[in-house]
């Protein structure tokens, strides 16, 4: 069996974490970095989001890479497994969104 699908997303969260912090977009655009309404309302704001949303999701790729890495070790279903997955993932976009919106507020 090879690795957990949680541990795979939680390797692209992580690098896509990493990729914005050491290359962070510097003016406001729509095609890359952290784009709401809020973020994109000022620089001051572009530049907060960028940097807030950045750490956070490096800390939840990590969080998920280290869930993954334990639920390899359960003898899980791939359907309890994949359930597991797809709500971790909706649950950290969702908490990547309202964090980095409140800190912009």
């Amino acid at each position: 069996m090879g690795a957990h699908p949680l541990f795979l997303v939680g390797l692209v969260f992580s690098l896509a974490a990493f990729i914005s912090m050491k290359f962070p977009p510097k003016k406001i655009n729509g095609i890359y970095g952290y784009r709401t309404a809020r973020s994109m309302k000022s620089q001051e704001n572009w530049d907060i989001a960028q940097r807030y949303s950045s750490r956070l999701m490096l800390k939840q790729g990590l969080g998920m890479l280290a869930i993954g890495g334990l639920l390899i070790a359960l003898p899980l279903t791939e359907e309890v497994s994949a359930v597991i997955s797809v709500a971790l993932l909706i649950i950290s976009v969702i908490v990547l969104f309202v964090q980095t919106e409140k800190k912009l507020k």
